[in-house]
């Protein structure tokens, strides 16, 4: 499935606002992004034709948008933002593998139509899978670990065993509040069926911290507030594999081990899984893609390459070559001229 994604910037400027719309109402149902709009109050002219044309909508509710307090179109424009990343190739993955009405999404006719329906039909499976997409662009990074855990173990959703979980982690990160969402998600595989995988979204209020702010008079004061940082970690029962994003390394091998020993019932044997070896060389040589003339294709490009073990699920390699590099092959080649650690 494609997924069509559009350009959003985050930003309050009004132009900027009318042109993440714009792109909105060439890809979504009209009536989704009326919704939209009544969800956060706007009141919108009884006699708009949510049948007309998107130039023509554009042209009609930009005076409506534009005479809009600034708070009320930046959280409008912070929907259309979130809304707009959840409709590329990666937030459409993320949707997939958490949500129950995939029939329903299939039914649309664009990815914006499904990522807007699952936002305001689905909030729960939106931020699901909104902190899916956040957790595996990150894996494999340096704010990343995995470790060797027990496989097919299950995993208490609530009782005792969850509450001491919760305590323990307001003592590691020395904060009083501490939220957990346990949800059920499955990473997709090349080899063979996805991956079946419980995701936890851990929320700690930080610090205190003071910002500067205008009061009603236009006058500059200071505002304390704690803000909510977040960590998330991944269990695969297949594997027993355990993944940790957020914080620094022995922080991520804390929480593991003390997910391990109060969830799981187990104790880490090893702090983290061992760096393995892939060997690259191949990629050292041109390679050639032959094509038939009826297919009309001129040159190919490979711009992005990704391994994985046959014999080992949950683990694998991506190289890309990043747009725009120039001698595209070549920085493919280059990337594999030595053997590459993860």
């Amino acid at each position: 499935m494609g997924a069509q994604g559009i350009r959003c910037a985050a930003s309050t400027d009004k132009d900027i606002l009318m042109t993440s719309i714009s792109s909105f109402l060439r890809l979504a149902p009209a009536p989704l992004f009326q919704e939209l709009l009544a969800r956060y109050k706007i009141d919108i002219p009884a006699d708009i034709d949510w049948t007309a044309p998107n130039a023509t909508l554009v042209r009609l509710l930009r005076p409506v948008i534009n005479e809009l307090p600034p708070s009320r179109r930046g959280r409008l424009l912070g929907a259309v933002d979130r809304v707009c990343a959840m409709s590329k190739e990666a937030g459409v993955t993320s949707i997939y593998s958490v949500t129950s009405a995939g029939h329903h999404l299939d039914a649309l006719s664009s990815e914006v139509g499904r990522s807007l329906w699952l936002y305001l039909n689905r909030p729960e499976e939106f931020d699901h899978a909104y902190g899916v997409r956040q957790m595996d662009h990150r894996r494999g990074g340096r704010n990343w670990t995995a470790f060797p855990g027990p496989a097919g173990a299950a995993i208490p959703r609530t009782g005792p065993a969850m509450e001491r979980f919760k305590e323990e982690m307001k003592a590691i990160f020395d904060t009083e509040r501490v939220h957990v969402d346990i949800f059920d998600r499955h990473r997709p595989s090349f080899a063979d069926e996805d991956h079946a995988l419980i995701q936890l979204a851990i929320y700690r209020e930080g610090r205190p911290d003071d910002l500067l702010e205008f009061n009603a008079e236009e006058e500059l004061q200071t505002r304390s507030i704690r803000p909510v940082l977040e960590a998330a970690m991944t269990y695969e029962a297949e594997s027993g594999m355990i993944e940790v994003v957020g914080g620094d390394r022995p922080t991520r091998a804390e929480v593991a081990r003390l997910f391990s020993r109060e969830l799981l019932d187990h104790e880490l044997s090893r702090v983290s899984l061992q760096f393995r070896t892939f060997d690259l060389s191949v990629l050292g040589s041109k390679h050639g893609f032959p094509t038939d003339p009826e297919d009309r294709i001129e040159s190919v490009h490979v711009m992005l390459l990704r391994l994985m073990p046959l014999d080992i699920a949950g683990e694998r390699i991506t190289i890309e070559a990043m747009r725009g590099a120039h001698g595209r092959s070549g920085t493919l080649q280059r990337s594999g001229s030595a053997p590459a650690r993860r």
